[in-house]
């Protein structure tokens, strides 16, 4: 068996610290991380900034678009591999499974029929049409009350909403005999991402030739995938850990792959090992994020920002999820000259009167 790699692990953790830092740097009021925000990585965030792209209704933040845009270009060469190796909310999911493999080993990840696993696998794209919905509604603020990303990254501030708070609890419990239960049955980002496996450059191959149909790779998979009876992997489930192909779960190296076919006038096939992902994922943000500062497209101001509103109208509509009561109090025309300290949580809480753009006494 090959030595166990911890590259994509060391990749998750930079990923993590990265989001937490921004989110502290956020709360505290600092200068560090000013230029990226939450929504960026939010698996709800993103779904309704597309939803903006096509409505036309928000001009998005150009940064935000062009992590978009980078996301979307390596899920067409790798898949969901956001899901896999940067989402720090699948990241505490798969840590905290670790838990549940010590206290249940092999029944862990394996308590559903796989049929059933399958169907419920439905499920986050039910939740994508809700959020489609209340994102075209312009009701961006309830999908703060139920998104358990923000509740993780914000749960210290004491602005988060008890039905975020509650959906996480139980997707961290839920982890402890489910695998990643939040990216199978519920993450609608996840569900847009794994339609990109069904066309993506680089599938998961496997070799009936060398196989030896010992259903290690269906077992190790945290998906539930039946890797074993697919040529090629193109579930929308699949999350590109590649923990399939690692020398820890099959015991013929060469009968998995991530690659392509053998190109013409060659015989082997050109594959893509754990760590070329990870140079791949990172030299393209580094390149993407750079060129967008280069070409002054990397701006963190935009017109529906609440800090530009200023004037005498105000729509209720530039409220999104990413702002925080707090942020959207202290930018009301009534209020656009009151210091940070002034501005507390109890002239906040009123949602309703806020919607309406009043100023809460």
């Amino acid at each position: 068996m090959k030595k166990k790699s911890k590259l994509r692990l060391l990749v998750q953790m930079g990923f993590f610290i990265i989001i937490a830092l921004i989110s502290i740097s956020h709360t505290l009021h600092l200068s560090y991380f000013k230029g990226l925000s939450l929504r960026a990585f939010c698996p709800f965030g993103v779904v309704t900034s597309l939803c903006s792209i096509l409505t036309s209704n928000e001009a998005l933040q150009p940064k935000n678009l062009t992590l978009i845009a980078i996301i979307f270009f390596l899920s067409f060469l790798l898949g969901s591999f956001f899901c896999g190796w940067i989402c720090p909310l699948g990241s505490v999911q798969e840590w905290i499974g670790k838990i549940g493999q010590k206290i249940w080993r092999k029944r862990y990840n394996h308590r559903l029929p796989e049929r059933v696993a399958y169907y419920l696998g439905f499920l986050r794209y039910v939740v994508l049409g809700f959020v489609v919905y209340i994102a075209a509604q312009s009701g961006n603020l309830l999908l703060t009350q139920l998104d358990p990303y923000h509740a993780l990254f914000r749960f210290w501030t004491g602005d988060i909403a008890v039905g975020a708070a509650v959906v996480l609890l139980l997707t961290l419990a839920a982890s402890l005999f489910i695998e990643r239960p939040w990216c199978k049955f519920a993450c609608p980002l996840g569900a847009i991402l794994g339609l990109f496996n069904k066309i993506r450059i680089f599938p998961i191959r496997r070799n009936p030739e060398i196989c030896v149909s010992c259903r290690r790779c269906s077992t190790i998979c945290p998906m539930n995938i039946p890797v074993e009876k697919m040529e090629t992997v193109r579930d929308a489930r699949c999350i590109s850990c590649m923990k399939c192909i690692s020398g820890q779960a099959c015991p013929k190296p060469e009968a998995l792959s991530l690659g392509l076919r053998p190109l013409i006038g060659s015989k082997n096939p050109v594959k893509l090992r754990e760590k070329h992902v990870a140079i791949l994922i990172l030299l393209v943000f580094v390149l993407g994020v750079g060129s967008a500062i280069l070409l002054g497209y990397w701006q963190n101001k935009t017109l529906k920002h609440p800090q530009l509103v200023l004037n005498e109208e105000w729509n209720p509509a530039d409220i999104r999820g990413s702002y925080s009561f707090a942020d959207v109090i202290s930018v009301l025309p009534e209020n656009n000259k009151l210091s940070p300290e002034e501005i507390t949580l109890a002239n906040v809480y009123e949602i309703d009167k806020i919607k309406t753009g009043s100023l809460v006494q």
